[in-house]
């Protein structure tokens, strides 16, 4: 912290107490620093926004190409398909994992229609390969998706 020379010698500098206390910043004075030769913008961000229109197409071949996708492909399906068998547009679903009490949690969230569906198990492996067979096995048990609007909200 610099001090100005009045308040080096002892006495009271209202400029400095300015500073001391965050109000205002006076150059010479407790508390001030020079400008940011950059203006004072915040540091750049390191992840940039890919040039060009990055192919969600190419990106979900590979990932069908892995392993994981090779053993749940129907789950891979919901998470990238963007039409239906009819052709019908439609939004791909998402996939949150928690890990909570010693359990890895997967919700699916079918935003298309409104639903979740929630699996749980010990390992992250074992919670998807479940997923997916009651995807194939139409056995999820689906749940209506939270919207977030309207609804009371507990006081």
């Amino acid at each position: 912290m610099s001090l100005c020379a009045r308040a080096k010698a002892g006495s009271w500098c209202l400029l400095c107490y300015e500073g001391v206390r965050c109000k205002r910043f006076h150059k010479g004075h407790a508390g001030w620093r020079a400008p940011k030769r950059d203006g004072g913008r915040d540091p750049i961000m390191a992840l940039k926004k890919p040039g060009g229109q990055a192919s969600i197409e190419a990106h979900v071949e590979l990932l069908a190409a892995s392993p994981w996708g090779r053993k749940h492909p129907t789950l891979l399906e919901m998470l990238s398909a963007t039409t239906y068998e009819a052709g019908e547009a439609r939004q791909p679903a998402t996939l949150t994992v928690f890990i909570e009490d010693g359990f890895v949690k997967l919700c699916l969230n079918d935003r298309d229609c409104e639903r979740t569906g929630w699996v749980a198990a010990e390992t992250l492996e074992e919670a998807s390969k479940v997923l997916e067979s009651k995807l194939v096995n139409n056995g999820v048990e689906w749940r209506k998706a939270w919207s977030g609007r309207g609804g009371t909200r507990k006081k």
